[in-house]
């Protein structure tokens, strides 16, 4: 008994990815070493995904082909990539390629991707000097062969086509080198950006300096790329460690406020003349700032965690301003709220009015949070990882990661969450989460294989896709509430995913299939074997209301894992059934 149960305990684990659809379409690419980085959507719902990439010759010499494919498993033809290439694809909402751009990184390379107020793809590249002829001249290749042009930043847009439009250059003149964070476009027209800048003056036409720790640049410019306004917050001292650029983002309130977040250390003075010293041991330690700025450039406030912690993400919505944070003290203060730290819940979301204040905060025991998002409803959604579990021993191959999207309301209120296992492990690129203008979810990152193996291991809504090494993938989890009527579809946001599960589980001739619809809709319920083979069709396409519903399955079956599916319009949920003996 003992063996058997050990035996069942491990083919839980081992099938527990491979029988399940977690998404509602998933793409990504076999032979290519590419970390997805930048994503971006535009009015159509169209999204833009790119990062570096590189051909990857081990996997390629066993046969397998440098391949990117789209949501039903088709590859893209005319790909060619050099050793060192930067990406950019553009899929539509169903997970179709509509176009992608390689750039040649020996020359230029991608920093970010977002689309302008007349809907044309917006790409952020810097030039590389490598193979110019000049010091201080360097050259794109891809749209404009043999022209050498002045090293820096550049802005290039694209129509909804992939047809290139122009280009214009953004911070002219002895730029500082920066460690760019964040790129997307401003409301009525420019765009802003957000990153790390090295100690003294951004550049020629901003007046703003760094101090002698460096400091975190929020610029904003025209859409021809000239500065309009920029603030830097300057850095007292210089850090005793690196960091991530990541540690300073900004979101865009709809009248135009801009929201920055970020850590810093010892202190750090904002607009020139507000200086803000650490309160964490000393200055010792790091902790989180948030502050707001007027259209045209002012400092309206800034406000400070008081505790040490480290920044993560930020969104915004017409109900106020979150961000996502990391703690290390317990039984603290954050934002003058108590916290809630026992049990190592130490990533926190905080909400905030327009004016500063902190009005709530929520704490969780997850290994990450690395997005925050809200929908046209103000729920917000976090993308984050919930830990590692090892299989066998500490082997790094049969590790696994719980990739996290959770549900909030906009007073910090838990509405859901979705959990899916990766079964290997993941490369430093974090898990990023976007809504369309419609309220789906997409993810998008990047998974690393240690040794050959296929994206469908993950989830079986990979058709294709294969990793040994980088292995990049976009997917989207259905958020809305499918239009069955044939009503004008006006977006309307899920209360929450579908649930199904049994009991008992494992059985030997008989168990009851819960599921629970948070909509009404058509649905089919049906059972298979580990192998993909229909067993039997317990519900037929017929409508029931939202709510819980319980179905009596009584059949004999051979010892071993079964999958029930449940299907609606739009929603796909499943769970694993195991009869014993």
């Amino acid at each position: 008994m003992k063996k058997y149960f050990l035996f069942l305990s491990f083919i839980i684990c081992y099938y527990s990815n491979s029988f399940t659809q977690f998404f509602d379409w998933a793409a990504s690419a076999s032979g290519i070493d590419l970390r997805y980085q930048y994503s971006s959507v535009d009015k159509d719902n169209n999204i833009v995904v790119g990062g570096e990439s590189s051909r990857n010759w081990t996997h390629t010499s066993r046969g397998v082909e440098a391949e990117i494919y789209d949501s039903k498993g088709v590859k893209r033809d005319s790909l060619y990539l050099e050793d060192e290439s930067s990406v950019v694809i553009s899929y539509s909402s169903e997970g179709t390629i509509n176009w992608h751009l390689i750039f040649d990184k020996r020359f230029s390379k991608l920093l970010g991707i977002t689309h302008n107020y007349l809907n044309q793809t917006v790409l952020l590249v810097q030039t590389d000097d490598r193979f110019s002829s000049s010091d201080n001249l360097g050259r794109i290749p891809e749209i404009e062969d043999g022209y050498d042009i002045p090293n820096g930043y550049y802005l290039l847009f694209y129509d909804k086509k992939g047809k290139f439009i122009k280009k214009t250059q953004v911070l002219i003149g002895n730029e500082a080198e920066i460690d760019f964070s964040g790129f997307q476009s401003y409301p009525k027209g420019g765009f802003v950006f957000t990153g790390f800048v090295e100690p003294g003056k951004v550049c020629d036409s901003i007046s703003r300096v760094a101090g002698p720790g460096g400091g975190d640049l929020l610029l904003v410019v025209n859409e021809d790329g000239s500065p309009k306004w920029a603030d830097v917050v300057s850095y007292e001292k210089q850090s005793c460690c690196s960091y991530s650029s990541d540690m300073c983002k900004a979101v865009i309130a709809k009248d135009g406020t801009i929201f920055l977040a970020g850590s810093f250390q010892f202190g750090a003075t904002f607009g020139q003349n507000m200086k803000m010293t650490s309160t964490t041991d000393s200055g010792s330690k790091y902790e989180v700032y948030l502050a707001s700025y007027s259209k045209s450039g002012s400092l309206n406030w800034v406000n400070t965690s008081k505790t040490n912690s480290i920044f993560s993400a930020i969104t915004a919505n017409n109900k106020g301003v979150f961000i996502a944070y990391r703690t290390y003290k317990e039984g603290d203060y954050a934002f003058d709220l108590k916290i809630d730290t026992l049990g190592g819940r130490n990533w926190l979301i905080t909400g905030f009015n327009f004016k500063g204040k902190a009005l709530w905060t929520t704490s969780s025991k997850v290994k990450s949070i690395n997005t925050i998002v809200s929908d046209q409803n103000s729920n917000l959604y976090i993308a984050g990882e919930n830990g590692w579990n090892g299989l066998i021993g500490t082997d790094t191959l049969t590790k696994q990661l719980d990739a996290l999207i959770a549900s909030f309301t906009f007073d910090g209120q838990y509405r859901w969450s979705k959990l899916t296992t990766i079964p290997i492990t993941t490369s430093n690129e974090s898990l990023n989460l976007f809504l369309d203008n419609c309220g789906n979810i997409f993810m998008v990152g990047t998974l690393w294989f240690s040794l050959p193996g296929e994206l469908s291991v993950w989830d079986k809504a990979f058709v294709k896709g294969s990793g040994y090494g980088a292995a990049p993938f976009i997917t989207r989890f259905k958020n809305t509430i499918p239009d069955r009527e044939g009503i004008e579809d006006f977006c309307q946001i899920s209360p929450g995913p579908w649930k199904i599960y049994n009991y008992p589980n494992p059985f030997v001739d008989r168990t009851k299939i819960e599921f629970i619809l948070s909509y009404d809709d058509y649905i089919s319920l049906k059972v298979y074997t580990i192998n993909g083979a229909l067993i039997t069709v317990l519900i037929d396409n017929k409508k029931y209301e939202s709510g819980k519903h319980v179905i009596d399955f009584s059949q004999e079956l051979p010892f071993g894992a079964y999958v029930v599916v449940l299907t609606g319009t739009e929603m796909v949920e499943s769970c694993k059934i195991l009869v014993g003996k």
